[in-house]
């Protein structure tokens, strides 16, 4: 089930699903999921292709051979992972949460070379929660893309019941947070 949630993520990024949000640049998606025993993210960035992506791939070319091969891929995927999680905040009920480094899926768009093509990264990580997440919680996300654009940001609240699921879509400007308070949400499956 992750590994499906990363790679529609990932398909999404790269196929340009966040590209109508804002020009030419970096795109990111931050989807967060609320359940009673866990915080689940989803942490997505897509750059664009252009002299940033060309530049972030000839500074990943170690051998300047041209190619982004071997350790160099995972040097760049690295420091991609990074950037996508930098400006990352999360706070529960007033407590910073930290996302470990979780699982990765990393795009050269099949393209390794030393070129101008986009790059896409997606992040999931299943983040501690001291005890439970009770209905009434804030939960606080603030973030930015590398490039000071907005993010988007979608806050799923798996309910108790059906009824009591909600989803929440926001947009994130550069010190703006995005709010919601948790309602009634169904245990964590074990």
């Amino acid at each position: 089930m992750r590994a499906l949630a990363l790679a529609a993520a990932l398909a999404v990024c790269s196929l340009g699903g966040t590209a109508e949000a804002h020009p030419r640049g970096a795109h990111k998606k931050v989807l967060v999921t609320l359940e009673a025993g866990r915080v689940a993210l989803l942490v997505a960035l897509d750059l664009d292709g252009g002299e940033q992506a060309r530049l972030l791939r000839a500074g990943a070319d170690l051998d300047r051979d041209g190619r982004i091969t071997g350790p160099e891929v995972s040097g760049l995927k690295a420091r991609l992972v990074r950037v996508a999680r930098e400006h990352l905040q999360i706070t529960l009920a007033g407590s910073a949460l930290q996302a470990p480094e979780g699982e990765v899926r990393f795009s050269l768009r099949q393209d390794p070379s030393v070129s101008a093509t986009g790059i896409s990264v997606a992040v999931l990580a299943e983040v501690p929660v001291p005890g439970q997440v009770r209905p009434g919680m804030e939960l606080v996300i603030r973030d930015r893309a590398p490039d000071g654009s907005d993010v988007d940001v979608e806050v799923d609240q798996a309910g108790a019941t059906a009824q009591e699921s909600v989803r929440q879509a926001f947009t994130v400007a550069e010190g703006r947070d995005a709010r919601v308070r948790a309602g009634r949400l169904r245990a964590s499956p074990r």
